[in-house]
């Protein structure tokens, strides 16, 4: 059965994946003459849902057929009316900020798509952009503006171990956490540990000791965490939030996952050298 066109019969539903390298550069593709609309812009990849199919199965696989890559979905980034009145077309596209976990990107779709790169966010403004990637690096823009900031608690018990939760329907799901989270405005940030440490493990603090603080590049922008050493607290850990965290577990410093956040790695590292900021 042929896919009614998006227009006033049909209101198309079209999801894209802004991917970043560690360059913190952008991909692009250039839109060719056999694509559904808005030839010659350059646009993030992506492309129609089908019936049946979840946005993010339905991304994964538009990404794996364009370009021959398997990504990870981190976050949505927003939802854009994709309204093109010359070419009496309608779309609604959620936005999601992705990671490729293998291969390089190549395209598979030439006529489709008439190149790929990379570029800044400041390079890419200059091209001649879709709708939606022009409302995608406005958001992104304006987000490095913002507070980013969280924190994080190393939580040590006498025997020198530290308390990591699996992750789940989080960023980067599946990898192990210290308790943490961003810090609420207007709340100090030694307040945001401990109500974090609360909120997520059951323990509640009787002191915490400042370790310092870690700048991470989290895909899309920087995002600073406050560390923190808890070794005095009251309560036994819980999974309070199990629909965020599959486990909580004690482990060795010197026998860790190797599937910690880089960033709370990097504090625990911080802890054990007691050295000044470090950039991950």
């Amino acid at each position: 059965m042929t896919q009614p066109k998006a227009r006033k019969d049909h209101i198309g539903v079209g999801v894209g994946a802004l991917i970043f390298n560690d360059e913190g550069h952008l991909l692009l593709t250039l839109r060719g003459e056999k694509a559904k609309n808005e030839r010659g812009k350059w646009e993030i990849p992506g492309g129609a849902v089908e019936f049946g199919e979840t946005i993010e199965q339905a991304l994964k696989r538009e990404i794996k057929e364009e370009l021959d890559i398997e990504i990870e979905v981190t976050e949505m980034l927003q939802l854009c009316d994709h309204i093109i009145p010359d070419e009496d077309q309608h779309w609604v596209s959620p936005t999601y900020i992705c990671k490729i976990i293998d291969g390089e990107p190549r395209n598979l779709e030439p006529g489709k798509c008439d190149e790929i790169g990379w570029f800044s966010l400041e390079d890419a403004e200059k091209l001649p952009l879709s709708i939606v990637t022009k409302h995608d690096i406005a958001i992104l823009k304006k987000r490095e503006h913002q507070e980013n900031i969280g924190c994080a608690v190393i939580v040590q018990d006498r025997d020198g171990k530290v308390l990591l939760g699996k992750r789940k329907n989080a960023y980067r799901s599946g990898m192990y956490g210290l308790p943490g989270g961003r810090i609420d405005r207007d709340e100090k940030a030694i307040a945001a540990a401990k109500r974090e440490l609360l909120e997520e493990t059951g323990l509640k603090a009787k002191s915490l000791e400042y370790v310092g603080v870690i700048k991470e590049w989290q895909d899309s922008y920087n995002f600073i965490h406050f560390m923190y050493l808890c070794n005095d607290w009251e309560g036994n850990v819980q999974l309070v939030e199990p629909e965020k965290c599959e486990s909580w577990e004690w482990f060795d410093l010197d026998n860790l996952p190797e599937d910690v956040l880089p960033g709370h790695f990097q504090g625990i590292e911080l802890l054990i050298s007691e050295s000044g900021m470090i950039d991950v």
